[in-house]
């Protein structure tokens, strides 16, 4: 999670956003008539918001050097290789 805000975030004036940020896998539940795509090849989105989304990026890929994040996108066996790899 983060907070933004400033004055030239949004020709329209100040403005102060929120980001949260969740890992998911297919379409969740109550997620229905939402188009999903891969937040590496967003596009090109409105105001700054590619900066903020490759904010959480960059925050993920950071919590996955230090936590055992990693090893829930893995079987339940795996080798250390596999785990690098992820």
């Amino acid at each position: 999670m983060a907070t933004f805000s400033g004055p030239d975030r949004d020709p329209r004036g100040w403005t102060a956003t929120v980001v949260y940020y969740a890992l998911a896998s297919g379409n969740p539940a109550g997620a229905e008539g939402f188009d999903w795509v891969d937040a590496t090849d967003a596009g090109s989105l409105a105001f700054d918001h590619n900066r903020l989304v490759e904010a959480a990026i960059q925050r993920l890929r950071a919590k996955g050097s230090w936590s055992n994040l990693p090893a829930f996108f893995l079987p339940p066996s795996f080798t250390l290789s596999e785990l690098r790899r992820t």
